[in-house]
């Protein structure tokens, strides 16, 4: 807003402004240029879109301003990362050995992010060894047999079954399902 329109737009505040010589402050136009944009920065707390909103002038041209005077916007705050020091970089490659390639146990017990474990290894060429995957476990002798003859006791309850041998129900099912228990009409 300029000093015109605030004298149309409320009379009374512009009075009040010049009358206690703080126009200078409340109206950014009166100021040199270089004032205006710092004034700005902390009359906006850093909020560079308000800030731009406010001198009405492109983002990028107020970023690259606030730049050049040694201000930063709280988008570049929030970019910056954190470098971790050589000896930690070190701590978490010896980790791999020590944690046999488990990223998750080695992000838990260093105390620090997964992806940043995870970064550190690829970045040095050591690859996390992926644990639970694969082929499904095998039930084979007295524990297949002994899901199998559930079926009865059980009513043909694959969740009765499941609870009663501690393992999930679509594992009971499937299991039943695969020797021809389940029959469907």
């Amino acid at each position: 807003m300029t000093r015109t329109q605030l004298r149309v737009f409320d009379h009374g505040l512009y009075s009040a402004l010049v009358r206690s010589d703080q126009l200078k402050l409340a109206i950014f136009e009166t100021m040199p240029h270089h004032n205006r944009i710092r004034g700005t920065y902390r009359w906006c707390h850093g909020d560079l879109r308000s800030a731009a909103k406010k001198l009405d002038i492109n983002m990028s041209r107020l970023a690259m301003l606030w730049q050049w005077y040694g201000l930063q916007s709280d988008e570049v705050k929030k970019k910056q990362t954190y470098r971790r020091s050589k000896a930690e970089i070190d701590k978490i490659k010896q980790a791999y050995q020590t944690f046999n390639g488990n990223c998750s146990l080695a992000a838990k017990t260093l105390q620090i992010p997964k992806s940043v474990v995870w970064y550190a290894w690829n970045k040095h060429g050591l690859r996390e060894k992926v644990t639970n995957r694969g082929r499904p476990r095998v039930y084979i002798g007295e524990r297949l047999k002994l899901i199998l003859d559930l079926y009865d006791p059980c009513h043909g309850s694959s969740s009765v079954a499941a609870e009663r041998l501690g393992i999930h129900r679509s594992t009971v099912y499937a299991l039943w399902n695969r020797h021809g228990l389940i029959k469907i009409a």
